[in-house]
């Protein structure tokens, strides 16, 4: 179920959202965090060992032992290319794919995983709004290989980067496929991600109410802007306590640092991140489609550190 609460000063939209763009990358992360934070309490476990009798600290010893090597088995490996794997040129059909507007063909050619989180009507519809945003795929340039043993499971990720050129943007576009064996891969994560601080004209023509409303001050018209499942799970009380601590933050001047663009269930999900204050802080925008418009559903403000 969807979120929207209240952390510090911040108001943090609807995870779910993360999961708009055709990739796994949020599942996999949610096991990745899980081995990182048992390796964190690792020197807090050594720091009592001797004060534990000698079996008790003979299994912790063998744990962190355990830990380590499974640390070890999870880390990739940079490779030059994936030949040792499959043959290049099952990338080269990839892009193809995008190029040629052949949806149903990459759509069959991903793995199980990829078509659970993502339909392919809803893939159809991304890669129409890319084309829309960041224009047609001009060229790609691989840039980093690497490969990594896939958790729960013998199989391997091998995932590579890409330095691309669409018409309008330039960016990177990452791939992962899952390698079961030579003769078994499939695509399990795509994702674009354009260069920091391109500037594309809708999406700061959507935000602008958004960012109007804050400079003034207009918290009620705000709060009037969001969707449903904004209001259902932010109460108008708790947006009011998060508002005011944006009093002082300077919204007259905004500048595009990163956008993302999903569907889910057929919905446009823009992911927006603008910096705002002369640059001190960064506020996190998520819109949704709604007929022939765009409603927010979720902001989040967070000062830069330095």
């Amino acid at each position: 179920m969807a979120t929207c609460i209240t952390e510090g000063s911040r108001i943090l939209f609807p995870t779910h959202y993360r999961q708009a763009l055709p990739t796994i990358t949020l599942l996999m992360n949610i096991k990745v965090t899980f081995i990182f934070i048992a390796f964190i309490s690792l020197p807090l476990i050594g720091q009592d060992l001797e004060n534990m009798d000698s079996l008790k600290r003979a299994e912790i010893e063998l744990m962190m032992k355990e830990m380590q090597m499974r640390q070890k088995r999870y880390q990739p490996e940079k490779l030059e290319d994936f030949s040792s794997y499959f043959h290049p040129a099952l990338i080269d059909s990839i892009f193809l794919f995008i190029q040629e507007d052949r949806y149903t063909e990459f759509y069959d050619s991903s793995s199980e995983l990829f078509q659970k989180i993502q339909s392919e009507e809803d893939l159809v519809k991304y890669f129409g709004e890319i084309k829309n945003v960041y224009g047609k795929l001009l060229k790609y340039e691989d840039d980093i290989y690497y490969v990594k043993n896939q958790m729960r499971s013998s199989n391997k990720i091998a995932s590579g980067t890409y330095d691309v050129v669409f018409e309008k943007v330039e960016g990177k576009i990452i791939l992962d496929f899952v390698v079961i064996d030579s003769l078994d891969i499939k695509l399990q994560q795509f994702q674009i991600k354009t260069e920091d601080y391109t500037q594309i004209e809708k999406f700061d023509k959507i935000v602008s109410p958004t960012l109007n409303f804050l400079k003034k001050k207009e918290y009620p018209a705000l709060y009037n802007s969001t969707t449903k499942r904004f209001q259902d799970y932010t109460p108008i009380a708790k947006f009011e306590e998060f508002v005011v601590q944006l009093d002082s933050i300077d919204f007259s001047e905004y500048k595009l640092y990163q956008n993302h663009i999903g569907v889910i269930k057929n919905k446009l999900i823009y992911y927006l991140l603008y910096e705002v204050d002369n640059g001190k802080g960064v506020m996190t925008l998520t819109y949704v489609e709604s007929e022939n418009d765009y409603l927010l559903e979720g902001l989040n403000y967070k000062p830069n550190e330095n």
